[in-house]
């Protein structure tokens, strides 16, 4: 996956550095790149960003995959997906593509089913064990040749929240929220009420001022 000769600009280590804090810099930062994980069994992750937020997400095993979510989502049944599966195989596609040329579900579902993916993916990789390593690659997206060109870049607030309520350390997750400064992210558009609506969203409400336009329910950053 990385070039042999291919140097990280930022390398550590989970335990010092845990994916949610890891999604927050990338923000902070607007930073493009690819961030891969090494599991201490072998196992690799990468998180390709683009400007801070998580475009795609290659998972060292199987996990959110795109059928479970279009069963969790209603659109197929499980007789579809797994006929889905073999007929798409047989023919060289990818499920997600095979099923909108046969007209089992619309390219907009799908696309919908992929952005939800990618939170899934990270949702899934919040838990590492604290001796991941990882390096960051800046400017480089070194999973570009897989999962086709197609990029579904998510809104880096709601991945971070949900990282954050799936994250089982939740001593750190209070003592990084309101241990931090203040930091102005503007919602535009949006209704702020949707981040106070459980414990994991009001430590957010306390780390970011967030401003409302509007009462629609969808978060744009200025």
């Amino acid at each position: 996956m990385v070039p042999a000769d291919l140097a990280p600009s930022a390398k550590g280590s989970l335990a010092g550095t845990p994916l949610v804090h890891m999604l927050i810099y990338m923000l902070d930062h607007r930073a493009t790149g690819t961030a891969i994980l090494g599991e201490p069994d072998g196992s690799e992750h990468a998180i390709y960003f683009v400007a801070g937020a998580p475009a795609r997400v290659r998972t060292g095993r199987s996990v959110a995959l795109l059928g479970e979510e279009l069963l969790h989502a209603g659109l197929i049944t499980p007789m579809t997906l797994a006929s889905a599966l073999v007929a798409s195989r047989k023919a060289g596609q990818r499920l997600g593509e095979y099923l909108v040329t046969a007209k089992l579900v619309s390219h907009e579902d799908v696309v919908l089913a992929l952005e939800r993916q990618v939170i899934g993916k990270i949702v899934a990789l919040v838990n590492l064990p604290a001796e991941t390593s990882y390096r960051f690659f800046k400017g480089r997206n070194l999973i570009e040749d897989w999962g086709g060109a197609e990029l579904f870049p998510q809104h880096p607030l709601w991945v971070i929240v949900a990282a954050a309520r799936a994250w089982e350390d939740r001593s750190r997750i209070e003592a990084r929220f309101r241990g931090a400064g203040p930091q102005a992210w503007t919602a535009v558009g949006c209704d702020v009420e949707v981040l106070t609506i459980d414990p994991i969203s009001r430590l957010f409400s306390r780390r970011f001022r967030i401003a409302s336009r509007s009462s629609t329910n969808c978060f744009v950053l200025e």
